[in-house]
């Protein structure tokens, strides 16, 4: 067990030291905060070093010939769902096309497989898939506040949640006869019983 040391003396800083003192703790902080980001992204970079020249290795020993510098770098994004952006736009359509009723993650999931022409090796990749890229995205426009979730949040983990656009609710007759006169229109008001 190490002991503290509590005879400490306590020296008096100048004031024009003190912003120095307090610029330099946090340039320290913001080294320490970059070197563990470099230490990630160092090992990272070693991975896909690793990855690449073993994928080198493999088309060199089909064909000896083949020039593995001219293949290019391709970004993750890239083609995978058509235009940027275009993914989203694609469920936000299917939503607003389902009605009042909603629309299950599975049935987003199988059109947007055939639209964007997707393959998966296995269901389990499927499955992976439209948790990671479908429900993220569904969850994304929850918190936007475009969707609204209709399933129960206490369900099953492999059933299907379902979603509909988000409406805002209906307003009382009382304020929107009011909306109309402030917008000078000019409302008569019937109320049962009254002839």
């Amino acid at each position: 067990m190490v002991t503290p040391i509590l005879n400490f003396e306590s020296r008096r800083v100048p004031s024009y030291l003190k912003g120095l003192i307090d610029n330099r703790a946090r340039a320290d902080g913001h080294v320490h905060r970059l070197q563990v980001a470099l230490a990630g992204v160092q090992t990272e970079l070693d991975r896909a070093l690793a990855q690449r020249e073993s994928c080198d290795a493999l088309l060199k020993s089909f064909s000896d010939n083949f020039p593995t510098d001219d293949i290019g770098a391709v970004r993750g994004w890239m083609g995978q769902h058509g235009k940027r952006g275009s993914f989203l736009e694609a469920i936000k359509q299917l939503v607003s096309g389902a009605g009042p009723g909603g629309i299950t993650t599975s049935e987003i999931g199988s059109v947007l497989i055939g639209q964007f022409q997707l393959v998966f090796a296995t269901p389990v990749q499927r499955g992976r898939w439209q948790r990671n890229c479908v429900t993220r995205r569904l969850n994304e426009l929850k918190h936007s506040g475009q969707v609204e979730a209709l399933h129960d949040h206490t369900r099953p983990a492999n059933t299907s949640g379902r979603w509909r656009l988000k409406v805002e609710r209906a307003a009382s007759l009382d304020s929107l006869a009011d909306l109309a006169r402030s917008l000078g229109v000019e409302v008569e008001v019937e109320v049962e019983g009254d002839e």
